[in-house]
């Protein structure tokens, strides 16, 4: 599932598919904080059937003995297209900043 289809169903689910009673971008965010994630760092520009995203992304990947993993940090650039199911990705790039290692590998 998309960033964009992720949130509209969130939207929908917590607030009620009518748009009459559409959550705001505030009410979707604080909602959204208290399940830990951020959305803070999303930008969207639409134009037409046309858009683009910007998400900033700064993960803590743990490996299977959770003793070791890498905090992941970055930017998803995506053109986004609207089509007869919804917006899709038509195009992702991943802008790396940092990726350095945590705890202990022993």
């Amino acid at each position: 599932m998309g960033l964009i289809s992720f949130v509209k169903s969130a939207g929908e689910k917590l607030f009620g598919a009518s748009e009459a009673k559409a959550a705001t971008a505030d009410d979707l965010h604080k909602e959204l904080q208290k399940h830990g994630l951020d959305t803070s760092g999303v930008k969207i520009a639409v134009d037409g059937d046309k858009a683009q995203s910007r998400t900033y992304v700064d993960a803590l990947i743990m490996v299977g003995d959770t003793n070791s993993g890498v905090n992941a940090a970055g930017f998803y650039d995506d053109d986004l297209i609207r089509g007869d199911d919804g917006w899709q990705v038509a195009r992702r790039r991943f802008i790396q900043v940092r990726v350095a290692p945590v705890g202990d590998p022993a």
